[in-house]
C-alpha cells in the first residue's frame, strides 16, 4: 500500500514536470505550422496580386460597357418579346396594325440589315434568342421554302408570307 502511494507521488510529480515540457513541444509545433500556412497565404497572395490587379483594371475599363451591352440587350430582349406578342395577338386573331407589326418583326429579323432577311439573319435570331424553330437547317429550309424569287433572301413580302403561313 506504501508503494502505490508512493508512485502515485511520483507519477503525480512527473507529470507535474512532463506537462509544462509537453505544452512548450505543442506550442512550437503550433507556432511553426501557423508560420508554414502564413508563408504558404503569402506567396498564394503574391501570385494571385497581379491577376487580380488586372481584374480590377478589367471592370474598371469595361464594366460600363459590360452593363451598357447588358442593358441593351435586355432592352433589345424586351421588344422582342412584344413584337412575338403582336404577331401571336395577330395570328390569334387580335389586335390590328398587322403591317406595323410586320415592319418591325421584318426589322428584327434582318441582322444584316441589308433590307432582306437570309438564312444567315434567321439563324443568327434562333440563336440570340433561343428560338428552337430557327435553330439547325431550319433557316435554309424556310428561305427555300418562301424565296420566291430564289435570290437566296427574304423580302418584306415574302417574309409576311412566312409569318402569315405559320
Amino acid at each position: 500500500s506504501n508503494s502505490s502511494e508512493q508512485r502515485g507521488l511520483v507519477d503525480e510529480a512527473a507529470l507535474q514536470r512532463v506537462v509544462p515540457l509537453i505544452l512548450q513541444a505543442v506550442d512550437k509545433v503550433v507556432e511553426k505550422g501557423i508560420e508554414v500556412l502564413n508563408d504558404a497565404l503569402h506567396k498564394l497572395l503574391l501570385k494571385l496580386k497581379p491577376a487580380l490587379k488586372q481584374i480590377g483594371e478589367w471592370l474598371v475599363k469595361f464594366g460600363p460597357k459590360i452593363q451598357s451591352a447588358i442593358e441593351a440587350f435586355s432592352s433589345s430582349l424586351d421588344k422582342v418579346q412584344k413584337i412575338f406578342d403582336k404577331i401571336m395577338e395577330k395570328l390569334n386573331g387580335k389586335g390590328d396594325n398587322e403591317d406595323m407589326m410586320l415592319k418591325e418583326a421584318f426589322g428584327l429579323y434582318d441582322v444584316s440589315h441589308t433590307g432582306t432577311v437570309t438564312a444567315l439573319d434567321l439563324k443568327q435570331v434562333g440563336e440570340l434568342y433561343s428560338i428552337g424553330a430557327l435553330q439547325g437547317e431550319k433557316p435554309m429550309d424556310l428561305v427555300i421554302k418562301y424565296d420566291q424569287d430564289s435570290d437566296g433572301q427574304l423580302t418584306y413580302a415574302e417574309l409576311k408570307e412566312l409569318i402569315g403561313d405559320e
